[in-house]
Parts: C-alpha cells; structure tokens; sequence
C-alpha cells in the first residue's frame, strides 16, 4: 500500500496528472475490498469439517452466472442495466435464479447436513443479491475506462471477473450460515 501511495505521488509531481489521487484512491479501494471480502472464503470454508457450504455457495453462484449468461444471450431482450451493463438482460437474470437455486438444491442432495429448504433459501438469496457484486464491479471498470479486469480466462473479463458476484455471495452466505445453523 506505501509503494501504491509513493507511486501516486510520484504520478502527481512528474507526470502531472490531474487523476492522481483518484486513481490512488481506487487502487487502495480495490486492495480492500479484495482482502476484505475475500477472506471470507476462508471464513466460510472453516464453517464445517468438509467445505459443504463454500461448495454450495461457490456451485450456486457459477451456476446462476452460467445459465445468466447462456439465458441471456440467446433470450435476453429486456435490458436490466443498459447504461452500466448493457448486454445483461432481465431474461438472464431470472435464468440465473432458478438454475441456481436449482443447482443449490441438487448440492443439498450431495450434503445431507444441507437441508432442502434451507438450500431453497440459500440458492435464492445468493442467485438474487449476486448481481450486485457483479454491477459494482463492473461500475468501477466502466468508471475506470477498462472492459475487462484482465486475460487469464480468454473470453471471460479476466480473473476478476469469475469473482466479482461471489466475493460478495460469500460474505453475504457466511452469516446467513451462521443464521441458520
């Protein structure tokens, strides 16, 4: 964090850039964030003996963006966010929710500890909030002016953005799992 201020610094007295601290700023905000909520896969994952609920979560979430995305190209015609986002659709979004509750139930099937019900209340809420996580993101590229977040996975944004609607859903699973159990 100290090289990423020097650096800021650096880049307001010699390049005279006017975005200087803006730019400071969101790198330290995206530092945070990523350590922040991610630990809470290590939060998660230490629930339970055998990983049950990271599984579920992590399933659940891939699920509902897989099937968002499939759904949503060939059937989207709804737009959900143009301006932000505008290949995401409302045909998508709600593809996302029912495969991914399905996929959170067909888990609960794999882990007995999970019951149906409770895999019904998971896979809604995670599938129905992941979104967010995956807009926020998206805000900060469009703000920053970078389509994708890297090219580790060609195709898919960059590695960021495999994460970015579960950084959130396994913050927001960790203490729904602490609720419930």
């Amino acid at each position: 964090m100290f090289l990423i201020m020097l650096h800021a610094l650096w880049q307001y007295e010699k390049a005279r850039t006017p975005l200087a601290t803006a730019d400071w700023l969101a790198t330290m905000g995206g530092i945070l964030i990523l350590g922040w909520l991610g630990r809470y896969f290590l939060l998660l994952r230490g629930l339970d003996e055998h990983g049950q609920w990271a599984f579920l979560v992590i399933f659940t979430i891939w699920v509902a963006d897989t099937f968002a995305y499939l759904i949503g190209s060939r059937y989207g015609n709804h737009k959900l966010v143009p301006r932000l986002s505008p290949k995401k659709s409302v045909e998508g979004y709600v593809a996302g929710i029912i495969f991914g509750t399905i996929g959170s139930v067909v888990v609960s099937f794999i882990f007995p500890d999970i019951t149906l019900l409770l895999a019904i209340l998971i896979g809604l809420i995670m599938t129905s909030t992941s979104l967010a996580g995956d807009l926020a993101f998206s805000l900060l590229k469009r703000e920053a002016k970078v389509k994708d977040s890297g090219h580790l996975f060609p195709g898919h944004g960059g590695a960021l953005d495999r994460l970015d609607a579960l950084l959130w859903g396994v913050a927001l699973a960790y203490y729904l799992v602490l609720a419930v159990s």
